[in-house]
């Protein structure tokens, strides 16, 4: 496993309508999340990775987004 990099974190926020917000909190209370922003961080990774988004992690070249470089991100 790599080693963790500390990066600046980004705020944001985001509206949704009660229904789906409804259905966020259930998923993430029935599912293995520690809260929303570990459900859309999650949600986030997923579609970098089927859209073979680049990043670029401080310290380190320009990578496909996998678990270990996401982790670095403070984001698993």
């Amino acid at each position: 496993m790599g080693k963790r990099v500390p990066v600046k974190m980004a705020f944001t926020s985001v509206r949704v309508t009660e229904p789906m917000a409804k259905d966020v909190e259930r998923i993430v209370l029935t599912e293995d999340y520690t809260d929303i922003g570990d459900y859309i961080r999650n949600l986030i990774r997923k579609d970098f990775k089927e859209r073979g988004v680049n990043i670029k992690i401080e310290g380190e070249k320009t990578s496909k987004v996998n678990c270990t470089s996401l982790c670095a991100l403070g984001c698993c």
